[in-house]
């Protein structure tokens, strides 16, 4: 499966395509795309992991709760900031899809996060209902 999300905030309000090869997520069996837009805003962090949280709307009419895990795997190089992702979405009736993603985010000179776009890539590795 690939996840490839595109952010709009820092570090993780992303809008993700996610092929999947199978059914038996929250969306209509027989699913071939997934596509979700999401925003956030930091809550937190462990260690090197930065939490958010926030809300997304996949495939433009199922709104969901979203937990991101941010995990740097490194110090940033030419500008740019490694990162291992983990995504919980969350729907009203309980079911959820988790994503996991390596991805990148571009730094300003002063090293801050550049709002904007950044790219991952991934997979769904669990999910409910």
């Amino acid at each position: 499966m690939t996840v490839n999300p595109t952010t709009r905030h820092a570090l993780t309000a992303m809008a993700t395509l996610l092929t999947l090869a199978s059914a038996g997520t929250a969306l209509p069996a027989r699913a071939d795309e997934m596509n979700w837009r999401q925003t956030s805003v930091a809550v937190g962090q462990e260690g090197p992991t930065i939490l958010r949280a926030g809300v997304a709307i996949v495939n433009g009419k199922h709104p969901a709760t979203v937990s991101v895990r941010n995990r740097m795997k490194g110090p940033p190089q030419d500008g740019v900031l490694q990162l291992a992702t983990e995504i919980q979405l969350r729907f009203d009736d309980g079911s959820t899809i988790v994503a996991q993603a390596d991805g990148q985010v571009r730094l300003d000179p002063q090293g801050r996060p550049i709002p904007g776009e950044s790219r991952s890539s991934g997979k769904i590795v669990s999910g409910t209902g």
